[in-house]
C-alpha cells in the first residue's frame, strides 16, 4: 500500500501512523507480503512501546511437512513492524462509540497466549477487531468473498435472462 496511502480498515478508514501519536488500545497494521501475496498484519498497540498480535513463534513438522504456530504475543513495535519501516505503518480509525482504550488492552491481555490461529476464521485482523470492538470480523476475508459473491450474482441474473434453448446443429434434420 504504501506510505500515505489509506484505504478501508475494519471498521474505519486506515490512516499512516505518525511518530510519537500511538496510543494504549490503537489498531495498528503494517503492510506485509508471503510469496508475492500482500496483506495486512494487524495488532493491539498496548503502549510503552509494545504491541500484542499473532505471531508466528516456531516451524514443527508433521506428516512430513512444516507447519508453522501462531501465538497471541506481546512483542516490541520494532519486532512488530519487522523489515518494514515507522513510514509503512497505519492506524484504523473507528467510531466514536468503540470500547474505551483500557477496555480494548484488558481484551488483548486476556487473549496473550491463545493460539488457534486460522486465516480465514481467526486471524490477525480478527484479533484486532475484536478488541476493539468486542465481536470479530475480517475485511480481508469478507471483502474478496462479498466480490466474489456479487461477480456470482450477476453472473448469475445474467443467466436467466438469457433465453436458454437447445443448441441447433447445422445440417441436422
Amino acid at each position: 500500500m504504501g506510505a500515505g496511502a489509506s484505504a478501508s480498515g475494519s471498521s474505519g478508514v486506515m490512516r499512516p501512523a505518525v511518530a510519537g501519536s500511538l496510543r494504549g488500545g490503537d489498531h495498528i497494521a503494517i503492510e506485509r507480503s508471503v510469496m508475492r501475496v500482500r496483506y495486512m498484519h494487524h495488532g493491539i498497540y498496548v503502549g510503552g512501546g509494545e504491541v500484542i498480535h499473532f505471531r508466528w513463534t516456531s516451524v514443527t513438522q508433521q506428516a512430513n511437512h512444516p507447519l508453522r504456530r501462531t501465538q497471541i504475543l506481546r512483542t516490541s513495535l520494532e519486532e512488530f513492524l519487522g523489515a518494514q519501516r515507522w513510514e509503512d505503518l497505519f492506524v484504523v480509525d473507528y467510531p466514536a462509540d468503540a470500547d474505551p482504550p483500557e477496555q480494548v488492552v484488558a481484551r488483548a491481555q486476556s487473549l496473550l497466549g491463545e493460539g488457534s490461529y486460522n486465516g480465514v476464521w481467526r486471524n490477525c485482523e480478527h484479533f484486532a477487531v475484536f478488541c476493539k470492538t468486542g465481536s470479530s470480523t475480517s475485511k480481508q476475508v469478507t471483502g474478496p468473498l462479498e466480490h466474489a459473491s456479487s461477480s456470482l450474482d450477476t453472473a448469475s441474473q445474467q443467466l436467466r435472462g438469457t433465453e436458454t434453448r437447445p443448441l441447433l446443429y447445422i445440417g441436422a434434420p
